[in-house]
This record gives structure tokens, C-alpha cells and sequence, in this order.
């Protein structure tokens, strides 16, 4: 997750090199946190899976496949969209071997011009790139 993300603020996007950090509306837990824990839920319920393990682990579980995900931008604005850009690949635990390495770029409206809708839309855009991930798993899974 980008720096610029690391702080309990909402951070809008002003113009292609600035963005703004709202005053009152913050994030209920920490965005890198809530990121990882959503994408989580969200590729258990595609995979139908309850073998979803978030790094850090504790114990040792048997992993599959390790996902990587370097998210470069995840911002927007009210009235606008959301953007989310990042950058993840597929790993294959077993083999060490690297099945697939994709840069996706998302970008979902934003519905109404207050952060609710902001917000929403970036749920969205976690779901897209969860469903990017989750056929890139379902392939993977396939060609063994």
C-alpha cells in the first residue's frame, strides 16, 4: 500500500499530482489492514474456500498458492471515480514457480458527491481485483 494511503484519513485526489486528506472522514481501521482482510473474504467466497490465509500467519499453514499484491494508486474523489492500480501475481508454493504476474487497473465511478459513495466505489474496486485474481487462481488450478 502507497505511503500516501498509511494514515487514518480519507485521501481524495485533487489533481493527477495532488491529493487531499479529509478533515473528518477516516478510515474505521487501518486501510492496509481492511484492503488485505476484504480481498481475503471476498477471494474465500469466489474460491468457495475457506483456505484463505492472510500474511502475517500464525502456525503454518499449508499454502498453495501465495498471491503478492503491490498496490500503486487507490484514490479518488466524491462525484468522480475510483482508481485502483496495482500491480500482483501468482504463485505457485509448491513449484516456487511464478504462474502469472498482471498489472490491473480499475476504475469504477463514484456514486453521489459525498464519501459514502467514494467508499462504496472502492469496495467495488476491491471486488474487481479480487475476481482478477480469483480466474487467475481457478486457471492455475486447472492446468495442474
Amino acid at each position: 500500500m502507497p505511503e500516501y494511503l498509511d494514515r487514518p484519513q480519507i485521501v481524495t485526489r485533487v489533481s493527477p499530482g495532488e491529493v487531499r486528506l479529509a478533515d473528518f472522514e477516516r478510515w474505521a481501521e487501518p486501510l492496509k489492514g481492511n484492503f488485505s482482510r476484504v480481498l481475503g473474504e471476498n477471494l474465500s467466497q469466489i474460491l468457495a474456500t475457506d483456505r484463505i490465509a492472510i500474511f502475517p500467519w500464525t502456525g503454518a499453514p499449508q499454502i498453495d498458492y501465495r498471491i503478492l499484491i503491490e498496490v500503486i494508486k487507490f484514490d479518488g474523489a466524491p462525484g468522480t471515480a475510483v482508481q485502483l492500480s496495482a500491480r500482483w501475481s501468482v504463485i505457485d508454493e509448491e513449484a516456487k514457480k511464478t504462474l502469472t504476474e498482471k498489472k490491473s487497473e480499475i476504475t469504477i465511478p463514484a456514486e453521489g458527491q459525498d464519501f459514502g459513495g467514494l467508499v462504496a466505489a472502492q469496495s467495488k474496486a476491491v471486488a474487481a481485483l479480487s475476481r482478477e485474481i480469483a480466474g487467475a487462481i481457478t486457471t492455475a488450478a486447472q492446468r495442474k
